[in-house]
């Protein structure tokens, strides 16, 4: 809600978009009106789309940040097998075979 002060020394209360652009139209003229009006429209568009990019970007992160944990979770169990005296060459390979998978289907 803003007040707008008009030139000829009249103040207008406006509410919402639709205030502004009759507003608009009464004091400046309709095509300016109607130019007002799509801008707004075009910037509530991008205001969507950045939104869902957003949103997309955001659950990409998240993928991504259970993958490095699955693959840190992979390392250790490694580690694991590598401190024992007899290693399990199959075990380390299956895990190895299993983070090649997690990192493909990353990128």
């Amino acid at each position: 809600m803003e007040l707008i002060q008009l030139p000829n020394g009249h103040t207008e209360l406006i509410i919402d978009n639709d205030d502004l652009i009759s507003l608009i139209k009464i004091h400046i003229g309709f095509e300016a009106g109607k130019m007002v009006e799509q801008i707004i429209k075009e910037s509530e568009r991008e205001y969507i789309r950045a939104e869902s990019d957003l949103s997309a970007y955001e659950l990409e992160l998240e993928a991504n940040r259970e993958t490095f944990l699955e693959l840190r979770e992979m390392i250790g169990k490694i580690e694991d097998d590598l401190s024992v005296s007899r290693i399990n060459r199959k075990n380390i390979q299956a895990l190895l075979d299993r983070m090649d998978i997690e990192i493909a289907n990353a990128l």
